[in-house]
């Protein structure tokens, strides 16, 4: 059971698509982009987990809940930054990202087609092309 719920292809996309949400959001508001959100889930998304200690933010994190990332997400589907608001949108539509199970490894020139057909759609710069995919570098 655990496999079919926690591991099925949607709950993988969104969760994947929820982290590249919240990487590009931190990206944007540690650069100065005016981020709309809680206080406590803004304040979270600039700043870093600290190496040794109690982070001064944890009680802060202790406050965030569902409400505050379901209020952000749809605050940030109307901001000028095409990919926080466009991965929000698809996120609250539930157009998630698309999986594809295989046996195989993905061929390198297939992978490149997509991901140029991708690009050129959302007329996307290379770095914010990763934010639609698996990884985020």
């Amino acid at each position: 059971m655990y496999w079919q719920v926690y591991l099925h292809k949607t709950t993988v996309c969104a969760e994947k698509m929820l982290i590249n949400l919240i990487l590009r959001a931190k990206h944007l508001g540690r650069s100065g982009y005016p981020l709309p959100g809680s206080i406590e889930f803004i304040g979270f998304l600039k700043k870093d987990l600290p190496k040794t200690g109690k982070p001064d933010w944890l009680d802060d994190f202790a406050q965030l809940d569902d409400l505050d990332i379901w209020g952000a997400i749809k605050l940030w589907k109307d901001l000028d930054d095409l990919v926080l608001s466009q991965i929000s949108k698809m996120f609250l539509t539930r157009n998630l990202y698309k999986i594809h199970l295989s046996n195989q490894p993905l061929i390198t020139s297939k992978v490149a087609e997509m991901k140029s057909k991708v690009q050129k759609k959302l007329m996307v710069s290379d770095e914010e092309l990763n934010y639609f995919s698996r990884k985020v570098r």
